[in-house]
């Protein structure tokens, strides 16, 4: 196993799918419970953020990241409907548990599942669902948290 190329331990198609992940994960959170125009471009610049790549990254999440911004992944996606997205996304997750678990160590396979679900995460926590005058003590609304809850079911079944 290479640590200094991740991406020559997957087959191209897996290795597509390991960047898309992170971004279709992050547009099914925010399809989940729509939050409005503000609401969509503060969960969209999140989204960007968080796949920004950064010195503490795993070098896995690194490569990926490194992909996703060369790639320009983020925005495609926006017009397809939810239950299609999800119903892709899930089935990409599906796949790649078990890509993660025979061509990566834990390390790497942890750190990869950390940050689709910090995505997820911060794409969800981005704005504060149901306005400034809501009751709503988190920012993570029911819809979102499901989904989050879900999709990490599938890629980290152990949780």
């Amino acid at each position: 196993m290479s640590t200094s190329d991740y991406s020559l331990n997957f087959s191209a198609l897996e290795w597509e799918e390991l960047c898309q992940v992170p971004v279709l994960a992050g547009i099914v959170v925010m399809d989940a419970h729509p939050s409005g125009w503000l609401g969509t471009l503060e969960e969209l610049k999140r989204l960007k953020a968080s796949i920004e790549p950064s010195e503490q990254d795993h070098p896995l999440v690194a490569e990926v990241k490194k992909s996703i911004v060369a790639q320009d992944l983020i925005g495609p996606e926006r017009e397809t409907p939810f239950e299609q997205i999800r119903d892709r996304t899930l089935s990409m997750l599906r796949g790649l548990s078990e890509a993660l678990k025979e061509k990566v160590d834990d390390d790497a396979r942890s750190a990869y599942i950390t940050f689709v679900k910090t995505v997820m995460l911060q794409v969800a926590e981005a704005f504060r669902e149901g306005g400034l005058l809501s009751t709503q003590r988190d920012n993570i609304s029911e819809q979102e948290r499901a989904i989050i809850d879900e999709l990490s079911a599938v890629i980290d079944p152990v949780v």
